[in-house]
């Protein structure tokens, strides 16, 4: 269990670290597109979280129910609507914004999948 905290603070990490300088660049561009970037990214990173907390907690517990994850997964891709919605007035740049919190979403899912590259490749190694 050790090894699913670890990963799971590692993503997590990177993926809030990835989502600053992400919507440090895009504002260079488009402000909206960077604020947009910045509500879909912690947005995603928040929802990611709690997605991995509840899947780590029901893994021990088997409390959830056989719908535990399915109820979490909808949740979150509730959420991810509403911070889609939440893009669309963020500025006068109305495509922007949300193009950006379209990205922003992302991040977590990218970041997750370079950290399972990064561990799968040091696991070999030893």
């Amino acid at each position: 269990m050790e090894i699913v905290r670890a990963f799971k603070g590692r993503v997590m990490r990177i993926s809030v670290l990835s989502t600053g300088v992400l919507a440090i660049a895009v504002s260079l561009l488009n402000n909206t597109g960077g604020k947009g970037v910045l509500l879909g990214g912690m947005t995603a990173c928040a929802a990611f979280w709690v997605w991995l907390r509840s899947a780590e907690r029901l893994a021990v517990d088997k409390r959830g129910g056989p719908y535990g994850m399915v109820l979490i997964s909808m949740a979150r891709l509730a959420l991810y609507g509403l911070a889609l919605v939440a893009a669309c007035s963020i500025g006068p740049e109305k495509v922007w914004g949300v193009a950006g919190a379209a990205l922003g979403l992302g991040v977590p899912y990218a970041v997750t999948v370079w950290a399972a590259i990064v561990g799968a490749r040091e696991a070999t190694r030893k």
